[in-house]
């Protein structure tokens, strides 16, 4: 059945439940970085936050290599924990109860980083809310086309532009509330958007079918998956400069380059904004090269379409070094920094979205939201790499600090190319 404007019946409360979902989160994630930064910056910090001293005694960091090592065990638990969410809702808790019981542990979360005391906890429910949340929407939405519906693809291209609003939003709204206003009216803000979120997604139930049953797994569901396990690897190292956009690159942006435009400094976390805008412009560029590609000659297979983007990853950040060598004794001119971000997500427009349709091609029916969240778990794996090198960019600097970073995307490169050759 069809609502507003042809579109499935429920999908439009649910697009907005996605987007405020979204709003809050990367709001979250842009002010995390820079908050723990700010707080950990004295040893003074540390004491009023709960078990902090006692998990920096016992891994012997401080300051900036302690919000490093957390914000890179954060990021991988977020990205590896929806496998675990969507396999418990799809076989079961159910994908609306996984939606609800999700959403309030992200409301509870955000709300919770507002009071410093409960940093981990918070912490903590962001991470179980998200393993909930992330793999049963994506599901939920599939729920409304049936089965062989040629429109369900616009429905997950509106999915998409929910999260790029999302995106495009946080920094203004919740960045500058939690960087001008302080850091608890940002988290505040970012709780009172997922608020939204739940009481949307209250609404959508009413207009929503019923969930389509999930079929018995059936034999050789993982072996049909090993593909895009695979192409995960090498995605892994692909990826790891993303992960450090929410854990050291703010808070290195907010001490080292001038983000000053015409006399008014900006927060740094509207730097994600830069990021998003940047990956919309890299998705319409990369849609026309390919379309123009296929007129005269057959798509270049998927892996060395990565290869490639990851060839563009590996260049983003040596622009960085660069940059970091060129003015050591200044600040780093936002230009660099604009550069950095275009290179960054026209690679980037390569490789991720690949990554999911290869994913989503290949998964039995009805594991979809199954089959993108296992290929997606493995990429904890540059999660864990990012917190390892923030927490030890004290001591490398920032030139060798960023090469490594394209070093990483270039292994990533040659790996498409050498385990998926002919």
């Amino acid at each position: 059945m069809t609502g507003h404007i042809g579109l499935p019946r429920g999908l439009l409360p649910l697009l907005g439940t996605e987007a405020l979902e979204r709003l809050a989160y990367f709001g979250m994630q842009a002010l995390l970085a820079l908050y723990l930064a700010d707080r950990l910056s004295t040893a003074d910090g540390l004491h009023g936050i709960w078990l902090l001293p006692e998990l920096a005694s016992t891994t012997g960091l401080a300051g900036a290599s302690l919000a490093g090592l957390l914000l890179g065990v954060n990021a991988a638990l977020l990205q590896g924990g929806p496998l675990a969410g969507a396999l418990l809702s799809d076989r079961h808790i159910g994908r609306d109860r996984a939606l609800w019981l999700g959403g309030s542990a992200l409301a509870a979360g955000h709300l919770l980083l507002a009071v410093p005391a409960l940093l981990l906890p918070a912490l903590t429910a962001l991470i179980i809310g998200t393993s909930l949340f992330k793999g049963a929407i994506i599901a939920r939405v599939d729920d409304l086309y049936p089965v062989g519906d040629p429109y369900r693809e616009e429905g997950f291209r509106l999915l998409f532009i929910a999260i790029s609003a999302g995106g495009l939003l946080a920094p203004v709204a919740i960045g500058s509330a939690g960087e001008r206003l302080g850091w608890h009216w940002g988290f505040g803000l970012a709780g009172f958007s997922m608020l939204g979120s739940l009481l949307l997604y209250r609404m959508a139930r009413r207009t929503l079918p019923a969930e389509r049953p999930v079929p018995a797994m059936p034999a050789g569901a993982w072996a049909a998956l090993a593909h895009p396990l695979l192409l995960a690897l090498p995605t892994a190292l692909t990826v790891v400069t993303n992960f450090q956009l929410f854990n050291a690159y703010l808070p290195w942006a907010q001490a080292h380059a001038d983000l000053a435009i015409a006399g008014k400094t900006v927060p740094a976390s509207w730097l994600i904004m830069v990021e998003a805008v940047a990956g919309v412009i890299a998705l319409a560029a990369s849609n026309w090269f390919w379309r123009r590609w296929q007129k005269t000659r057959p798509l270049p297979a998927a892996p060395v379409q990565m290869a490639a983007g990851s060839v563009l990853i590996a260049a983003a950040p040596l622009l960085l070094a660069l940059a970091a060598i060129l003015h050591a004794g200044s600040p780093i001119p936002l230009t660099w920094l604009l550069g950095f971000h275009m290179v960054h997500t026209l690679g980037g427009a390569q490789v991720l979205p690949l990554l999911m349709a290869e994913s989503a091609a290949r998964s039995p029916a009805g594991l979809v939201a199954t089959g993108i969240t296992a290929s997606n778990a493995l990429l904890l794996v540059g999660a864990l790499v990012a917190g390892a090198l923030a927490s030890a960019l004290p001591s490398l600097g920032a030139p060798l600090f960023w090469s490594l970073h394209a070093v990483l995307a270039g292994l990533g490169a040659l790996l498409f190319l050498l385990l998926f050759r002919k």
